[in-house]
């Protein structure tokens, strides 16, 4: 397999690079009552991916010490807001309050952090929105995050990259779109083939083994996901499976 892009070479010593295996989750919390906050991480490590992903092994989550979050003005990204429609006792269109409008985002608390936002997450399709049955399961994913995707549903999530970061090369039994909202971001295939990515462009992810890395060294990079599963997939007649590339502290999609 061919080296992934960004891999050191001798020519460019001193080149920091990510690996595609170390991207670590961690729940957080603080307060408590009402005022409790959750907190979900992805954080990429640096090392060198040349020998990736063959060498990638995973591991169970880690238990780790409750933090506050991390948000988004801490980086360089504007805080963006998602709406939520409801009805009114008149069957009117109204704009849904009980969720805040910021979508909350999720880190670990320290530079080099990956960060996470549920957007929206649903757990059947159709999807049943009577009497709030929907927001209701939302607001469960928000307290407990699903994995990357969710079985019979659809998760709708911001990821936002620090400069130079690279994820695991990974794999879901779904078809996802992923759009670049700020930046810029090379799609990895573990063929080797990359694709540069700028804001607007869009990729159909099928089922294959991918990377992201945000081609930045100095600025953060945004992409907004939609997630949905999709019936099982075989290749060369081999069933393919969901293969986080040892992300560490990610559950499985349920």
């Amino acid at each position: 397999m061919s080296p992934l892009p960004g891999a050191a070479d001798d020519s460019r010593e001193g080149e920091n690079s990510l690996s595609l295996h170390t991207l670590g989750l961690i729940i957080q919390s603080s307060g408590t009552g009402n005022n409790s906050i959750t907190s979900l991480s992805l954080k990429f490590q640096e090392s060198n991916p040349r020998n990736q992903p063959d060498q990638l092994k995973p591991s169970q989550p880690a238990k780790q010490p409750h933090k506050p979050p991390i948000m988004p003005e801490q980086n360089n990204l504007p805080h963006p807001n998602r709406f939520i429609t409801t009805h009114n006792e008149d069957g009117k269109a109204i704009i849904d309050t009980t969720l805040p409008a910021e979508a909350p985002f999720y880190s670990i608390g320290g530079p080099g952090d990956a960060l996470f936002a549920q957007c929206y997450v649903t757990s059947t399709f159709p999807v049943n929105i009577t009497e709030g049955a929907d927001t209701t399961a939302y607001s469960n994913f928000l307290a407990s995050p699903p994995g990357l995707t969710v079985s019979g549903g659809t998760v709708l999530r911001y990821v936002d990259m620090p400069p130079g970061a690279l994820s695991p090369m990974h794999r879901t039994v779904s078809l996802d779109y992923g759009v670049v909202l700020e930046g810029a971001v090379e799609l990895v295939l573990d063929s080797g083939e990359t694709r540069e990515m700028r804001r607007g462009d869009i990729c159909v992810q099928r089922a294959t083994m991918h990377a992201w890395r945000n081609l930045s060294q100095t600025e953060w990079a945004r992409m907004l996901y939609v997630l949905q599963p999709s019936q099982p997939v075989a290749v060369a007649g081999k069933e393919l499976k969901e293969d986080y590339g040892g992300m560490r502290g990610v559950k499985n999609s349920e």
